[in-house]
């Protein structure tokens, strides 16, 4: 008797308790089940449904086609999980409005005919795409260049802008059909690759939108990633949405690593920051609806007719596709044959693949085709055929029989998304239980949920067939048993996490995201407008400019951060302005800093080098006729500005400027470099692409050229080394991921300390702009000013900040050359108090501002200042003249 023999003489009498008590156990959970559902749908939200829900997507939830020779076209409603998400939702009262390509081109003249019967009928806004945008976006970069290379199976990610530009253009035609259905209050969710620019256009056009991007399919691995010429832009039109899911871990960490080696972001587990926007990441894997593969009686009666052979079924189901791993589930058959001889003439491989007729699967459609009739050559009788190859498109009822009737699914892609076929092989093997055990799942390791699917499924490596080949035959021959403790783990995962629960979820962590991402976003864009209006009519102002990051970008290497001939013209005609005092602050050395910003090109420019350990003071504003402000508010508003400073006309500039570099006005502690510089020099020569920088100051260790996973990893190793041996000393440890630097400097030497020194008060000045990038220079010169009635803090980026404002980093040295081309000659005016700040930029800020079109009132720390009127200045004048006179005519006496 043959090992098949014995394991089905084996299944009869002594473990019907067994199968009975599993039978009951598999009955309490369906009803618990139920149970839970009902009370999951009595349970209030814990936010607000949205208004409507706005689902963009490829899949469509109908599909559209003509048949051959006729006129009108063919309406059929799809049964995909996300179509049974979009029900449920619907039937827990959300609105849902469909935003979707029909699948096929539709004629101008049958336009308006097929939109109105979609939005009547499916509540469905079309989006049509001519036939050749259909055959560049979809078939050539989406399913030739995209779908390859996000399934870790690169073939052609050649630059070609013209299938690049299809992809924009679609997008961008899917915006046009959302601004047409968007209305304040709505929820947007952006469905799959295809769609991977749309979040960061819809954030554009509708900056207060929540917007959710869910990607079905799998993300590679950065390696692979970085293939793509378009890779920047397709992260940054994800990153347009609140949160963004994906069905697997491994996914959301790709996603997290591409983020941070081409853009250079660096995250949470759950979150990362861009644009000053704080973006979710989550995990939210797509489920079935098992209530749709209920097996009616006559879908048993077409299993009756599959069951006749005899014979034990291994079904194979699904599209004819490189990522499926069709090949390899013809080589396990192969190898299981060849190995276990007793299968041949019992097992069967009923191999679906539906032949979707693109010139991309050609390749492969050679292949397979080989394949099947290489193991039908090789096997075949004339009574047994190994492997039945069905290439049509199969009707529902078809694939519940197969599903019924099968003895083992296979699902051995290479690498995919989330196989929802497996899950619904599971809910219609229920039908068995009357019948026969149910059957086995064998189940690829590479396809999404494996983990999950571990506790029931046989889980294999795709690439190995004789591995796979032992699955089938353990499979093949499990006890009943077994088979339905296996069955009974995966139908509970399957009537857990359903496509109702699936839509639910993302609709809810979205809000959620939502929520967060406006309780983060707390900048406001510089309006450049408004600030040039304000210092036009500010009579003494102050600048204080970050130069690395902020004027001048971060490089690896300090000397080539020199400013460009542009920076150093702008810094000139600020300087040369007399209501001006100009500060430009940095982490470098002062040496560097003199042969760049000279005083020879620049004699009226303060520098602040090695972040305040160095200071070269500025001169102080020229008293003027029409700029008596600091005197009038010396007498009106502040005590404390008590002193008079008389200057005579025939004083010369150079006087007035102090050549020297000046050190702390304190003794600074600096014995702490020799522990610490061994330390530095230790990692760097660890740390491949580091290097160290020795200032009078500090030690400054870069890691920018290093690998970016293993230089923060050694950035972050360093600063908690670093700070338990300098844990008793007057030491400051920095870490900055934006600069890739570990700082070690004096802790009581800052930038905003050497301000202070260097300025003796910022009440003076009636306008203070302070423009800084990085975190431990910028922070401490921004609570400088907090509080202050006319000050205007800007960060560089949109990031957690003191700052009030923004700029993109391009648009600093034009907003500096914006104040430069303000005239000297320029007569101040009061400002009315009633003037603010609106939150938009006048600049023409693009889709990456994603602030709102019409101005509000500003709420950041800047208010409007109420300047006295040239009548009050005059008459504190006039005061401060007669005073002047009394005390001349006091001493004379007294002499």
């Amino acid at each position: 008797m043959s090992d098949f023999d014995e394991r089905d003489a084996s299944d009869d009498e002594p473990e019907l308790n067994e199968e009975e008590v599993l039978e009951q156990l598999q009955e309490l959970h369906r009803q618990l089940a139920e149970r839970q559902k009902d009370e999951v749908d009595a349970t209030p939200s814990l936010l607000e449904p949205p208004k409507k829900l706005i689902i963009c997507a490829t899949r469509r939830p109908v599909r559209l086609e003509k048949p051959f020779g006729e006129a009108s076209f063919k309406y059929e409603t799809s049964r995909s999980g996300l179509t049974s998400a979009v029900n449920a939702l619907q039937n827990d009262g959300v609105e849902c409005r469909w935003v979707a390509w029909p699948g096929c081109a539709v004629e101008k003249t049958s336009q308006e005919g097929v939109r109105q019967r979609l939005e009547d009928d499916f509540n469905c806004r079309p989006v049509f795409l001519e036939r050749d945008l259909v055959e560049a976006f979809y078939a050539r970069f989406c399913h030739g260049v995209l779908w390859p290379l996000f399934h870790s199976l690169p073939t052609d990610v050649t630059g070609r802008t013209d299938l690049y530009e299809a992809f924009v253009q679609a997008n961008q035609k899917y915006l046009e059909a959302v601004a047409l259905e968007y209305q304040e209050g709505d929820v947007v969710l952006v469905h799959d690759y295809e769609l991977m620019l749309l979040p960061a256009m819809i954030r554009g056009r509708f900056p207060d939108a929540p917007v959710g991007f869910f990607c079905h399919c799998p993300f590679p691995s950065s390696e692979y990633y970085r293939m793509l010429p378009a890779r920047e832009q397709l992260l940054r039109g994800a990153l347009g949405a609140d949160l963004i899911s994906f069905n697997h871990f491994d996914y959301v960490r790709h996603f997290l690593n591409a983020c941070m080696r081409v853009l250079g972001l660096e995250s949470a587990p759950s979150r990362l920051e861009y644009l000053g926007r704080l973006v979710s990441v989550s995990i939210c894997p797509a489920g079935i609806d098992p209530r749709r593969f209920v097996v009616e009686e006559s879908i048993k009666d077409k299993v009756k007719k599959l069951k006749v052979t005899g014979r034990r079924v291994v079904l194979s189901l699904d599209a004819l596709d490189a990522s499926k791993g069709i090949p390899q589930r013809l080589l396990a058959l192969e190898a299981l044959l060849d190995r276990k001889p007793e299968w041949r003439g019992r097992a069967v491989l009923v191999l679906c693949c539906r032949d979707r007729g693109r010139r991309v699967d050609a390749p492969l459609r050679r292949a397979v085709d080989a394949l099947v009739g290489h193991v039908n050559g090789r096997f075949g009788r004339a009574d047994y055929v190994p492997v039945h190859y069905v290439k049509r498109r199969l009707g529902e009822d078809e694939v519940k029989a197969l599903y019924v009737a099968a003895d083992v699914a296979l699902i051995a892609s290479v690498r995919e998304g989330v196989n929802l076929w497996a899950m619904e092989y599971v809910a219609c093997q229920a039908a068995r239980r009357d019948d026969s055990p149910p059957g086995v799942l064998v189940y690829s390791e590479f396809a999404g949920c494996a983990s999950s699917f571990s506790g029931g499924a046989l889980i294999v490596n795709p690439y190995d067939a004789e591995g796979v080949a032992d699955a089938l035959h353990n499979a093949l021959a499990m006890k009943v048993t077994e088979r339905r403790l296996r069955h009974h783990a995966l139908g509970r995962y399957v009537n857990t996490y359903t496509a109702s629960l699936w839509g639910r979820r993302l609709v809810r962590e979205l809000r959620l995201a939502r929520e967060r991402t406006a309780a983060h976003a707390t900048l406001l864009p510089l309006d450049v407008a408004q600030l040039r209006s304000f210092y036009e009519r500010s009579r003494r102002r102050l600048l204080v400019l970050e130069y690395d990051g902020a004027l001048a970008p971060h490089a690896s290497l300090p000397r080539l951060a020199q400013p460009s001939p542009t920076l150093v013209s702008a810094l000139r005609a600020l300087c040369a302005d007399s209501r001006n005092t100009v500060y430009v602050l940095s982490g470098r050395r002062r040496d560097d800093l003199d042969e760049w910003l000279s005083r020879d090109q620049l004699p009226r420019l303060g520098l602040v080098a090695e972040a305040g350990y160095w200071v070269r003071r500025a001169p102080s504003p020229l008293a003027q006729k029409d700029s008596g402000t600091s005197l009038a508010t010396s007498l009106l508003g502040h005590p404390s500005d008590t002193s008079l400073e008389v200057e005579s006309p025939e004083k010369d500039d150079e006087d007035e400027v102090s050549s020297d570099w000046e050190p702390p006005r304190r003794a600074v502690d600096l014995t702490w470099r020799d522990e610490v510089a061994p330390i530095l020099e230790s990692f760097t020569r660890r740390t491949p692409g580091s290097a160290l920088e020795t200032t009078d100051a500090r030690l400054c260790w870069y890691f920018r050229d290093a690998d970016p996973d293993f230089g923060i990893q050694q950035a972050k190793n360093l600063q908690l080394h670093l700070e338990v041996v300098v844990e008793h000393r007057p030491v400051r440890v920095v870490m900055s991921s934006l600069k890739k630097s570990v700082v070690v400097q004096p802790a009581r030497v800052s930038p905003g300390r050497a301000l202070r020194g260097a300025i003796p008060s910022f009440d003076s000045y009636d306008l203070i702009l302070a423009v800084g990038d990085e975190v431990y220079s910028e922070e401490d010169v921004f609570e400088l000013f907090e509080g202050s009635p006319h000050s205007f803090s800007v960060t560089v980026g949109r990031r957690l900040s003191r700052a009030s404002f923004f700029l993109d980093e391009e648009e600093v040295l034009p907003t500096l050359q914006t104040l430069a081309a303000v005239t000297n000659e320029a007569v101040g005016t009061p400002l009315s108090s009633a003037q603010t700040l609106p939150r938009t930029s006048s600049l023409d800020l693009g889709a990456s501002r994603m602030m709102p079109e019409s101005p509000t009132p500003m709420t950041a720390s800047f208010r409007p200042v109420d300047f006295p009127s040239f009548e009050e200045v005059s008459a504190a004048e006039e005061k401060v003249v007669d005073a002047a006179a009394a005390l001349v005519e006091d001493q004379s006496l007294n002499s």
